[in-house]
């Protein structure tokens, strides 16, 4: 198993958090080897994503995805992101 831990500032991680789960997390469902993934408030603006495959190509794979694939699914998810 391989994770990629993923560490942001936002404006509003509630709403982060939603926009990911409509638009990034059914992205990451259709990606070969997908285990999980998790979005973690650490308060103060701060949010983790962790992202769990069962190859090391998965989180690879996903570099950068959460302000790419919210793009292409989420317009407006990159813009909570700073």
């Amino acid at each position: 198993m391989y994770a990629a831990i993923r560490t942001y500032q936002t404006i509003d991680a509630g709403e982060v958090t939603r926009r990911a789960n409509r638009g990034f997390v059914p992205i990451l469902r259709g990606t070969p080897g997908f285990i999980a993934y998790y979005i973690v408030d650490g308060g103060d603006s701060r949010l983790a994503s962790i992202t769990v495959f069962e190859e090391r190509a998965g989180p690879r794979s996903q570099r950068g995805a959460p302000r790419s694939g919210s793009r292409t699914t989420s317009p407006s998810l990159s813009s909570t992101l700073r």
